[in-house]
C-alpha cells in the first residue's frame, strides 16, 4: 500500500522541473504519491495511467510513456533510473 507523501513548499520552486511539461510534472507528483514505503513504483505505463490518471480517457499510454521518458532524461536527480521495470523515488 502506498504510503502517504505529502509536497513540501520548497518543490515548487525546485530549478531542476523547470525544464519539464506541465503533464511530466504533474506524473511526477503522481507517481510519488503512488510509491511504495520505499519509493518504488513499476515503470508499467499502463499501471502508472491507471493509478494516477483513473478518469482520463483523454491521456493514453503513449503519452504517460513519454512524460516517463521526460523525467528519467531531465529529472535524473529525483527519478532514478528505471531498474528491472521500477522507478525508485529518492
Amino acid at each position: 500500500m502506498p504510503r502517504i507523501r505529502t509536497i513540501v513548499p520548497e518543490f515548487w520552486e525546485d530549478e531542476r522541473f523547470s525544464n519539464v511539461s506541465l503533464p511530466a510534472w504533474l506524473l511526477y507528483i503522481g507517481m510519488k504519491n503512488f510509491a511504495d514505503d520505499s519509493g518504488v513504483i513499476l515503470a508499467n505505463e499502463v499501471i502508472i495511467k491507471s493509478k494516477v490518471f483513473p478518469a482520463r480517457e483523454d491521456i493514453r499510454k503513449q503519452q504517460v510513456s513519454g512524460w516517463l521518458k521526460e523525467l528519467i532524461e531531465k529529472v535524473r536527480e529525483r527519478v532514478a533510473e528505471a531498474k528491472e521495470e521500477r522507478l525508485e523515488f529518492p
